[in-house]
Parts: structure tokens; sequence; C-alpha cells
């Protein structure tokens, strides 16, 4: 047993260390929205950044408008039928008749999860129709890495 105990962190950290023996790290950083016209214009003097942060604001609102649009679903439940409890007694008697044996809804989210997607490729259409794009941008390494 005690070589399992062992052999177990061995295991997790050799899915995380390189062939080079470097520690394996994911990329950080996050998306955020450019355009590139309303830049530009801000760097010749054009625009304000307020103003850019303003014409951000409202494409970001007017799209979200447009997104929200598509209904949210409730999800699709089913209740599981009520166990018999006429053959039970005392505290199982009790048990049965609170519900507290019967199982909870199943539920299916599918639909629920299918309108967000989509409300989020109109968000993403209607910003990209709008000048605006994803730019993924790493966060700043520090010294020691």
């Amino acid at each position: 047993m005690k070589i399992v105990v062992l052999a177990l962190p061995l295991l997790l950290t050799g899915c995380v260390i390189n062939l080079d023996g470097q520690s394996k790290q994911e990329p950080t950083g996050e998306y955020q929205w450019v355009n590139d016209k309303a830049f530009a214009s801000h760097n010749n003097g054009e625009l304000s950044f307020e103003e850019v942060d303003h014409l951000f604001v409202v494409a970001k609102s007017e799209c979200t408008i447009e997104s929200n649009k598509i209904p949210i679903p409730p999800p699709s439940c089913t209740q599981p039928p009520q166990q018999d409890c006429s053959k039970m007694s005392g505290a199982a008697l009790g048990f049965c008749q609170s519900g507290a044996m019967s199982s909870r809804q199943n539920c299916n989210y599918s639909s629920v999860n299918a309108a967000y997607r989509a409300q989020d490729e109109v968000f993403k259409s209607c910003m990209t129709l709008k000048g605006w794009k994803e730019k993924w941008f790493p966060f700043e390494q520090t010294a020691e890495d």
C-alpha cells in the first residue's frame, strides 16, 4: 500500500513535466475586444480614449440587447414516480410519506445550454459587424518566470 501512496505523487507530477524537464504551464491572459479603426483614430488624435471607450460601451450594449432577444427556456424536468408506501410502517413509512426517500427531479439542460450558446454567438457576430474583434492579450510574466 505504501508503494501505491508514494507512486501516486510521482505519476501526477510526471504528467506536468515536459520532456525538457520544465514545468508545463498553460498560457495566461485574457481576450479583449479591440477595434483597429477606432484605435487608429485615437492614435491619430481624432478620438480621445473616452470616446473610444464610449463606442465600445454603445456597441456592447446594442449587441447585448440583440443577444437577449433569444429566450432562455426552462429546463425539461421530469418527476420520478412516487414510491409505494403501503407496505411500510414506523420510521420507514414516515420517510416514505415525507418524500425523503424519493429521488429528485431529473432535468435536461440541453435546450438551456443551446440557448446560451446561441446568445453568445449572436453577441460575438454583432460585435464583429460593428468593427470589434476579440484579441488575446497574455498577462505579463514576472522576472522570476
